[in-house]
């Protein structure tokens, strides 16, 4: 499944040991509104609790969502995560860190039973990179400029501008926090800050 959004995937997969014991669902909830990361896993009874909960987990951008038959092109994310850097931050949820380890050993079985089937995933590649960040630099400079009264400093735009085109956005080197109702953004490249 994916929200209405685009940057949330929930993959369900059955899984069961040897003989068919103790079948299940295990759910993989990937959020890939920046690095791709494992916002939550779980086992289920079946492929509806399942999805039941990435729905709740979700939110309103997941209602009315149903499980579908998947391709290898909706699976891409997998492949994404499974390259992408584990680093704590801190600020994970309880049940990214119950499924620090589980989540990856979990993915890697699903990208290898569907080998063995003969689904062939997309190989991983940067989608970002060598891109012009002119095209974004502009718009977000008028914007400031209106709402603030002055220009941001160019080379703090255009790093934050490169960090998130190439999806580096939470990066180790960049942090986002909420203060009150304006965001700031950090950034080691150049360090300046941009609210």
């Amino acid at each position: 499944m994916r929200d209405a959004y685009g940057t949330r995937f929930g993959v369900i997969a059955d899984f069961c040991y040897p003989g068919g014991v103790d079948p299940s669902a295990f759910l993989l909830d990937l959020d890939a509104s920046g690095s791709i990361v494992l916002a939550g896993a779980g086992v289920f009874d079946d492929v509806e609790h399942a999805a039941a909960d990435w729905q709740d987990q979700v939110g309103v951008s997941a209602e009315g969502l149903t499980p579908g038959p998947t391709t290898a092109e909706s699976l891409a994310c997998l492949v994404s995560y499974e390259h992408g850097e584990m680093y704590v931050n801190g600020n994970e949820s309880r049940a990214q860190m119950d499924n620090w380890f589980r989540g990856p050993r979990r993915i890697h079985e699903i990208i290898g039973a569907l080998h063995e089937r003969g689904v062939v995933l997309p190989k991983y590649s940067l989608r970002y990179h060598d891109i012009d960040v002119a095209p974004m630099t502009v718009p977000f400079t008028a914007w400031y400029s209106q709402r603030h009264g002055h220009e941001p400093g160019r080379e703090a735009v255009e790093a934050l501008a490169e960090e998130w085109l190439e999806g580096m956005l939470p990066a180790p080197s960049t942090r986002s926090r909420r203060t009150g109702q304006s965001s700031s953004v950090s950034s080691s490249a150049t360090g300046e800050m941009i609210r």
